[in-house]
């Protein structure tokens, strides 16, 4: 990315397009976060940041809430993730805000670290479908292979997550999953 809008205004408009709408690691999911913030805005009527990040100090990732936004944390490594992993674990932490949708200024939530497990279920559910549905999405698109996964490989890429970081949900979240809920 280093470099890729070095000069963008001098660019043609075809060009410049074509320059922005290419998708980097660092931007994974970021049109469903901004979908999200709208539909925070339309329906609790105020303004809700969800912010991004890697961080080096992280081994899994994280969410803060806050009155006016919540952070985010991937861990650093995610890098050099493959792609099912880094969509996965993002969309789960998407998956918390979705939950707490209705009460995002409740302040037990807000100061709550450690969610309970059926949040946690929920969340890894959320992720799958959501980047299920967002790989349906892309399947007529022959340029954006890489956002593809068939069935199989992105319920094993679930299923390798949720054994290291949710083990005692793992064959819950499957279940859900395998039948459909």
């Amino acid at each position: 990315m280093a470099g890729k809008y070095k000069d963008i205004s001098r660019k043609g408009p075809r060009e410049a397009a074509t320059i922005v709408a290419a998708v980097d690691k660092s931007n994974y999911l970021a049109h469903t976060i901004r979908e999200i913030e709208l539909a925070i805005l339309k329906e609790q009527g105020f303004h809700y940041h969800i912010l991004t990040y890697a961080s080096a100090m992280r081994k899994t990732a994280k969410i803060y809430f806050s009155d006016e936004c919540c952070t985010i944390q991937l861990p650093f490594m995610c890098e050099e993730m493959d792609d099912k992993n880094i969509r996965l674990i993002l969309a789960h932490e998407l998956g918390h805000v979705i939950h707490h949708f209705d009460n995002l200024k409740n302040p037990e939530i807000l100061d709550n670290p450690d969610p309970p497990p059926e949040e946690e279920m929920y969340a890894w559910v959320f992720a799958y479908y959501l980047i299920w549905r967002k790989s349906e999405s892309h399947k007529s698109d022959i340029a954006r292979e890489k956002f593809i996964y068939d069935t199989g490989k992105l319920r094993s890429a679930l299923s390798n997550i949720t054994k290291n970081s949710a083990p005692e949900l793992h064959d819950d979240i499957m279940g859900r999953i395998i039948h459909g809920e």
